[in-house]
């Protein structure tokens, strides 16, 4: 099922309708690995992979809250400012490493 963001309040009246599938899955494949997939499910291309240390258990949301919570900020930014600082520190778990492939 692909799920859509309906946009409303747009200056002409039309109403935009973005598919959401693909656009973005943030997901943890380990304890010490939080994923960043954008515009594909390819493993190979598109994705950041952050290594942090470990947490709990593979099935904990603390990683994948926070980044979400990043890239919500970032997209609510005016396009007059667009860089969004992000500190390491204020992640629940120390960040050791981002890869970008």
């Amino acid at each position: 099922m692909v799920k859509f963001i309906k946009v409303n309040g747009i200056a002409s009246r039309e109403v935009l309708i973005i598919p959401t599938k693909n656009m973005m899955q943030i997901s943890t494949s380990d304890t010490t690995q939080t994923i960043v997939r954008y515009k594909t499910s390819n493993a190979d291309i598109n994705i950041l992979v952050i290594t942090h240390a470990a947490m709990s258990s593979a099935s904990s949301t603390d990683m994948t809250d926070w980044v979400t919570k990043q890239f919500i900020a970032a997209g609510q930014q005016p396009w007059s400012q667009p860089m969004y600082n992000v500190q390491a520190s204020d992640a629940p778990y120390l960040i050791s490493n981002i890869q970008v492939n």
